[in-house]
C-alpha cells in the first residue's frame, strides 16, 4: 500500500488551531485591557481622602450664614452653584484657603437629583462622573468635587436649614 502524502492536511490543522489560539488571545486581551482600565477609573472616583475633604467643605459650609443663604435663594434657579467661584467673587478668605488647601480644581452645589442638570460648561470627565450619580434618599443638596489630580468626588447632605 502507498502512504499519501498528509502535508496538506497537517498545515490546514496548524492554521486552525493557530488561529484558535490567536484568537483566544485577542478575546483575552480586550477582557484584561477592559478589566484594567475600569480598575485604574475607579481610583479616580470617591477616594476616601477626597471624601474627607468634601466632608470639611460641608461642614464649613453649614457653618457660614452667609453661604446658606445664597444656596437657598439661589439653587432653586441656577441648579449649579459654583462655590469656588462665589468665595472668589466675594473675597471669602478662609473659603478660597480651604478650597486651595484640599486641592479643589471645581467644586459644585447642586440638587440632589443631578440628573436634569446641565454640565456640558464643564470637562467631559466631570459630565461622565456626573451621569453616574445615582439619588437616593431626601437629601436636599449634593456637593460635587473635581480635584486637580483629576479625581471626583461627591457626597449628600440633608437640608442644610435644619
Amino acid at each position: 500500500m502507498k502512504k499519501n502524502n498528509n502535508l496538506g492536511y497537517m498545515l490546514v490543522e496548524t492554521l486552525v488551531v493557530s488561529l484558535f489560539v490567536c484568537g483566544m488571545l485577542i478575546f483575552l486581551y480586550i477582557q484584561f485591557n477592559n478589566l484594567n482600565n475600569n480598575y485604574n477609573y475607579s481610583f479616580t472616583l470617591n477616594m476616601p481622602e477626597d471624601l474627607y475633604s468634601l466632608e470639611n467643605i460641608k461642614n464649613y459650609i453649614i457653618s457660614e450664614d452667609n453661604i446658606l443663604n445664597y444656596i437657598d435663594e439661589n439653587i432653586d434657579n441656577i441648579d449649579i452653584i459654583d462655590l469656588k467661584n462665589y468665595c472668589t467673587t466675594n473675597s471669602i478668605t478662609y473659603c478660597n484657603k480651604l478650597i486651595n488647601y484640599e486641592n479643589l480644581s471645581n467644586i459644585l452645589i447642586t440638587k440632589s437629583d443631578t440628573t436634569n442638570i446641565d454640565f456640558t460648561s464643564y470637562n467631559n470627565k466631570m459630565v461622565n462622573f456626573t451621569k453616574k450619580i445615582h439619588s437616593e434618599g431626601n437629601e436636599k443638596y449634593r456637593l460635587i468635587g473635581e480635584f486637580s489630580s483629576n479625581r471626583f468626588a461627591t457626597i449628600r447632605f440633608g437640608d442644610i436649614n435644619e
